[in-house]
């Protein structure tokens, strides 16, 4: 929403935080439709995040499939301990786990 104001006002959109941008080719001046140059940064800032999302996504299943080799080797149903709660679920064969927010 506050991308779409902005465009419509005319001001420059800043960049997300604590994302780095790959360097894109500019437009040539004898391609249409100059005005859709926006929506093509935005679609690659889309296409960005969303593979840092899989990416992440990866890293999850090889960590939770970690977590759940090491709860059966030491024979562990759950698993609780300073806010962590940690707990087998033998029909997916997968682990949930829980982690409780410190109180201020």
């Amino acid at each position: 929403m506050a991308h779409a104001k902005a465009a419509r006002s005319g001001r420059k959109l800043k960049p997300l935080a604590g994302r780095e941008h790959k360097p894109r080719q500019k437009r040539l001046p004898q391609m249409d439709d100059p005005a859709i140059e926006e929506l093509e940064a935005l679609a690659e800032d889309y296409a960005d995040v969303r593979d840092k999302r899989i990416a992440l996504n990866k890293t999850e299943v090889d960590l939770q499939g970690r977590l759940l080799v090491v709860m059966k080797t030491r024979g562990k149903e759950k698993y609780h301990h300073g806010g962590i709660t940690c707990t087998l679920v033998h029909e997916k064969e997968k682990v949930k786990v829980k982690i409780a927010k410190e109180k201020e």
